[in-house]
């Protein structure tokens, strides 16, 4: 127990926090002088901890108080750095999302493309008109091949190669050295895919 400029006894008790109680109102709490203002982003995850310590049944201190805060404080600062690497991330994809690539360069032609796409050890095969539009769709870990057609070659070769398909419902193909070398064949044809088009894989889930 101690005492206060007067002489008289100050009871120790647990802090139960209030969002916007007055500064003043905190004299004889233990602690009370770390308590950030009301308007301070670190307050109201102050209020959170230490409500939650309270709960809990720890008795707050001149210490733990200076603990809540710094705690409150790295929140606040985390958070502030998830924002800033979301906004980050968010201007990375309109970059690509907006960029204005040269004409027919990611098969945007009406005759449209084949493309073989890598998604961990299987490979889809699909046809598009709209190739940067697809593959933002379906954010693949790399672009394999791309080649002229539509879907009477995506048809042969989905029953070409019908006995490593993942399921019939799907267009996923296992990547055994027999389309692997099917797909060398298609690069030495007509070259390597267009670049960039992987890059929208930093967008979301991985599959492994």
């Amino acid at each position: 127990m101690t005492k206060n400029a007067k002489g008289r006894n100050l009871v120790s008790r647990p802090y139960v926090p209030k969002s916007m109680k007055p500064r003043s109102s905190w004299v004889g709490i233990p602690g009370a002088r770390h308590i950030p203002a009301a308007d301070d982003p670190v307050f109201p995850h102050f209020t959170t901890i230490v409500a939650d310590w309270t709960q809990a049944g720890v008795e707050m201190t001149d210490e733990l108080m200076a603990v809540a805060v710094q705690l409150a404080a790295t929140q606040v600062a985390r958070a502030k750095e998830r924002a800033a690497a979301e906004a980050r991330q968010g201007e990375r994809y309109a970059a690509l999302a907006d960029a204005a690539p040269p004409p027919g360069t990611y098969g945007d032609a009406p005759d449209g493309v084949v493309y073989y796409i890598r998604r961990g050890r299987y490979v889809k095969i699909g046809t598009t008109t709209q190739l940067r539009n697809r593959m933002r769709d379906l954010l693949p870990d790399e672009v394999l091949a791309v080649e002229p057609g539509s879907y009477k070659l995506e048809g042969e070769l989905h029953q070409r190669f019908a006995g490593l398909r993942l399921h019939p419902s799907c267009e996923y193909f296992l990547l055994d050295n027999e389309l692997q070398a099917h797909i060398d064949q298609v690069l030495e044809r007509v070259g390597p895919p267009p670049s960039g088009l992987s890059q929208f894989k930093d967008f979301g889930p991985q599959v492994a």
